[in-house]
């Protein structure tokens, strides 16, 4: 009876595992929709309130902001609402901001929304990379950052289902807020399942390692450290990132000339690959190591930079996008999943908050540093900053791994 007992519980321990992983995947789908929006409403959007194509840069500032103030408070949150609650506070926030697109008649309006937009945000992804680090596989984390994609790429499909059929961007948002509200009646039916934590990080298959805990006293989270250069990792990654689904549209249709059909399209497809690559690194990802993938995405990453910026076959622009997409698609969620080896499991929360936060940052400082150099250049200072951005990231990535081995 005792065994039959045992058995039952850990049936129903790993039935309630699977419905939050679940939740999650849901939970990052709300996250991603609103970001692959803007790109493509963008030309649009700027021409409806007078805005410079360079003030889209004045909108991720707005949504970093938020985006900010919510991730570097997250772990205090999560203490004093729970996860469950988090994820229905900041949907909530979502929601409203996304009303506000569509209701907006002033710029200020719009610029206001995007503080509320990148708080929800925050929360939610913060949060959930936190938990998930803890709690779930590596497998299981890129999953969940697939769903971010699909997200990210519904937004491009839905915008371009609008703008084909001259209908106003706003009407998009509006289609978007009625898939964020549904899932915010998931997220408050539910809201109490997250209070047991469920399977542990270190009952997971964890990622292999050359480090041990960090032992008391050990060095603290300073991005002057080695193990603290993952902050400003995540900074340059995450702007490299956004950089590419917000400017690619604008790059690729106004500076030039290509059909903006055509290029919807094809920033979809960006976004198309994104999830893709991540669910393919999900189910079959344990064949490779991490390092391994890690170090074959970021070359490949370089080359679809470079197939970007050259000039001379016009069809190599569009076909750069879903490869530079499916190279990042793993990168994100294995810098997460690597973090407790580098630092140690005991500091892994901590400096996990850091690196969403500078990610936050890097995705609104990053576009925005684009912006000027449009506005001072030409629309194609976007591909040099990439290529850039590109390179940058393989030697921070490798100064940083090399920090596993000095916690030993």
């Amino acid at each position: 009876a005792k065994g039959v007992s045992s058995w039952a519980m850990g049936r129903i321990k790993s039935g309630r595992y699977n419905f939050l992983l679940y939740l999650s995947f849901l939970a990052f789908i709300s996250l991603g929709l609103p970001d692959g929006l803007l790109g493509i409403a963008w030309p649009s959007m700027s021409g409806s309130f007078g805005q410079a194509l360079s003030r889209l840069a004045l909108l991720q500032v707005a949504m970093t902001s938020g985006f900010f103030l919510s991730s570097t408070n997250t772990a205090r949150l999560i203490r004093r609402l729970g996860v469950g609650r988090l994820l229905v506070l900041s949907n909530t926030l979502v929601a409203t901001a996304l009303l506000l697109y569509v209701l907006a008649e002033h710029w200020y309006l719009v610029v206001f929304a995007s503080v509320l937009l990148g708080t929800g945000g925050g929360a939610v992804d913060a949060g959930l990379n936190t938990y998930s680090a803890e709690h779930f596989s590596k497998e299981q984390l890129t999953l969940l950052h697939a769903f971010y994609g699909f997200g990210a790429m519904l937004g491009p499909a839905i915008m371009r289902f609008i703008l084909i059929r001259e209908m106003p961007w706003q009407r998009a948002y509006f289609f978007t807020f009625l898939l964020i509200f549904g899932l915010l009646i998931i997220f408050f039916l539910f809201r109490r399942s997250w209070d047991d934590p469920g399977r542990r990080w270190d009952e997971a298959d964890p990622l292999e390692s050359r480090a041990a805990p960090a032992a008391p006293g050990a060095e603290g989270p300073s991005v002057f450290s080695r193990r603290g250069v993952g902050i400003p990792l995540f900074f340059f990654y995450t702007g490299f990132e956004v950089t590419v689904g917000a400017w690619s549209f604008s790059l690729l249709s106004v500076g030039r000339g290509f059909d903006p059909g055509i290029t919807a399209l094809w920033v979809g497809g960006y976004w198309t690959a994104l999830t893709g690559g991540r669910i393919f690194f999900g189910f079959v990802g344990r064949r490779w190591s991490s390092t391994g993938i890690i170090a074959a995405m970021q070359l490949l990453l370089s080359f679809g930079s470079l197939l970007l910026l050259q000039p001379w076959w016009s069809i190599g622009a569009f076909i750069a996008l879903p490869i530079i997409g499916f190279s990042c698609a793993p990168l994100f969620p294995l810098f997460v999943t690597l973090t407790p080896h580098v630092v140690g499991k005991e500091s892994a929360g901590r400096f996990i908050g850091l690196q969403v936060a500078a990610a936050s940052i890097g995705a609104a400082a990053v576009p925005a540093l684009v912006g000027l150099l449009v506005e001072f250049s030409s629309l194609e200072a976007v591909v040099m900053v990439l290529l850039a951005l590109s390179l940058l990231i393989i030697a921070i990535y490798r100064h940083w791994l090399q920090a596993a081995s000095r916690i030993d």
